[in-house]
């Protein structure tokens, strides 16, 4: 679907890429991923919420469920 691409380009080009952060995952109608640091690191707290104030900007955002942070390497 044209929208949901659109959607998913603004949200790495805007909030993934401008901030040093990787997506991987799926999308579609929903989206269900990792966000973890483009270079040797962990995102951070600022990170998380970072994300979360643009999704929650965003009226195509029906229902927003971010999980707390984890270290995706060994947990």
């Amino acid at each position: 679907d044209e929208e949901i691409e659109a959607f998913l380009d603004l949200f790495l080009n805007d909030v993934i890429e401008k901030n040093g952060l990787i997506y991987g995952g799926g999308f579609g109608v929903t989206f269900d991923g990792f966000v973890i640091l483009e270079n040797r690191g962990s995102a951070t707290e600022d990170h998380r919420q970072l994300i979360k104030t643009w999704l929650e900007s965003k009226k195509e955002i029906k229902k927003l469920q971010i999980g707390e942070l984890v270290n995706a390497w060994y947990d």
